[in-house]
């Protein structure tokens, strides 16, 4: 379900043991963001900088370790995501963070600077994303960046910060280029650092899922190829009861089998649903829809 962590000025960043287990339980890309400055048309003025996707540990560790280099991080606020695939395919572009903007062309830029930078934990459930989009991408252009036009420091009000809340129903971090962070939903703090969850913690017996951890003696889990229902718009599934459902949350496997996705796991777990076409034909698998994606199994 991905994690942010979120380092402000004067707190040490996470150690190389926590940022290699957030890979670990989060591995399908990363990306970070930090305040830094800018010199356009002769005039020098703050932004955050944006640097996203790193396909694997290697590359982020090499570019962190060379930033290190370049600024103190110590000094600097610095917001890392760590993402699980939910909408939109794994690929570097749909990796967080995100500039605010209406734009999804500049939401998909790799390195990018903004007034405003997002990182999301979570799966928002008040939208249906654009193909090839991840859910955090639509909300942002098309929700969130209309909220910072009519009301440019929304992330100053708590009221408004509630109705971004009510309307996500999960987390957010929110830099700004004084280096000011603020979070939407349940944080908790770690020697300085603000987790959206405990995905960052070494634990050889168990693993991440959803906020919650459990042992592979009792659960276990697998990565497969799922295709989202939603991503071939007009398709459904039907339960043996008959009963028909359309829903961002049922994603089809390469065997037809149909799965229903447990926000409480952080993981698809199987049905007995049969997925249909717009025709009412059986539903085929795309390979070319597909994402691997964490599943439990029998």
């Amino acid at each position: 379900m991905c994690i942010i962590a979120a380092k402000p000025v004067g707190v040490a960043m996470p150690t190389e043991e926590e940022i290699r287990t957030m890979w670990e339980n989060n591995p399908h890309g990363a990306g970070f963001m930090y305040p830094d400055q800018v010199t356009r048309k002769g005039k020098r003025s703050t932004v955050v900088r944006i640097e996203k996707g790193f396909m694997t540990l290697e590359a982020l560790t090499h570019r962190l370790e060379a930033l290190a280099k370049e600024r103190d991080l110590t000094a600097t606020a610095l917001v890392l995501h760590f993402r699980i695939t939910t909408h939109g395919g794994t690929c570097p572009e749909n990796c967080h963070p995100f500039p605010l903007t209406g734009s999804v062309g500049v939401l998909r830029k790799l390195r990018t600077t903004a007034p405003v930078g997002i990182a999301h934990n979570g799966i928002i459930p008040s939208v249906s994303p654009r193909k090839g989009i991840s859910d955090t991408m639509e909300y942002i252009a098309s929700q969130l960046y209309p909220l910072y036009q009519a009301l440019p420091r929304f992330y100053d009000s708590k009221p408004a910060l509630q109705l971004v809340e009510n309307a996500i129903q999960s987390k957010l971090a929110i830099l700004t280029p004084d280096g000011t962070i603020r979070t939407v939903g349940k944080f908790h703090q770690h020697e300085g650092v603000l987790y959206s969850n405990d995905s960052y913690i070494p634990d050889d017996f168990s693993a991440w899922c959803g906020g919650s951890r459990f042992d592979f003696a009792d659960i276990s889990v697998a990565s497969l190829p799922l295709m989202y229902l939603d991503d071939v718009p007009g398709s459904f599934a039907q339960t043996p009861d008959g009963e028909l459902l359309e829903s961002e949350d049922l994603a089809l496997d390469e065997r037809g089998r149909v799965y229903w996705y447990d926000p409480e796991m952080g993981a698809w777990e199987p049905t007995d649903f049969t997925a249909f076409s717009p025709s009412g034909a059986h539903l085929r698998f795309d390979p070319d829809l597909a994402f691997p994606d964490y599943v439990l199994t029998d």
